[in-house]
């Protein structure tokens, strides 16, 4: 048994995605408690983010155990596109700066990502790991399609930054996402009818490019 399948499935690993969760919970409400004096200028942002964290944080809590989860290289190349999306939303500019276009893109995005993850529901993960296959939602266009959202909440950020470094971080995500979902997808088709599923549903991002 790998370290990461013998971590997840410990006892703790519920008690992890309590603590996890609730404090997903707890940023939302610090969030728009902070922005709260700035609020008609950025709410289209704020709230729809707020939603966000709420909503992964109650998937986490609720989630059942994975079938199985990826080893610890898998964990290892997915996360750069986690840092640098960090660092991206870090460099952008604050929230009542940003251009109004950049603000309502950001917004749709994450609306869009919220239905995945409504689609997703209990076979959300984080990290790669094999849960239940869901074909419904927009998993019946593209096959990633919340990492979708995900891309175009950064080109949001890198439009409403500007800066070189902005948009250099932004190129910097598209292939570090590409090698997340390179790993989840090694993990999934262990299963065969996510094999079906890939028949299906060609394009993994972005319909007619990949």
């Amino acid at each position: 048994m790998d370290l990461l399948k013998a971590e997840t499935h410990s006892p703790l690993s519920k008690l992890f995605d309590w603590l996890l969760g609730l404090s997903l919970l707890g940023w939302a409400v610090a969030g728009m408690v902070e922005a709260w004096h700035d609020w008609p200028a950025i709410w289209p942002v704020r709230l729809s983010l707020a939603i966000l964290q709420v909503w992964v944080g109650v998937l986490i809590m609720l989630r059942p155990l994975p079938i199985s989860d990826g080893n610890l290289r898998s964990l290892l190349l997915s996360l750069p596109s986690f840092l640098v999306s960090g660092m991206l939303f870090r460099l952008s500019l604050p929230l009542n700066a940003w251009p109004i276009a950049s603000k309502w893109v950001f917004a749709a995005a994450v609306i869009w990502v919220l239905v995945s993850f409504w689609s997703l529901r209990g076979s959300f993960a984080i990290f790669p790991a094999r849960r239940a296959l869901v074909r419904t939602g927009p998993y019946r266009l593209v096959r990633h399609p919340a990492y979708l959202g995900e891309l175009v909440m950064a080109g949001a950020c890198a439009a409403a930054c500007g800066s070189v470094w902005a948009w250099l971080c932004f190129t910097a995500i598209i292939p570090l996402l590409a090698l997340r979902i390179l790993q989840e997808e090694r993990l999934m088709l262990e299963d065969a009818a996510y094999g079906v599923y890939v028949g299906e549903v060609r394009w993994r991002l972005v319909w007619g490019v990949w």
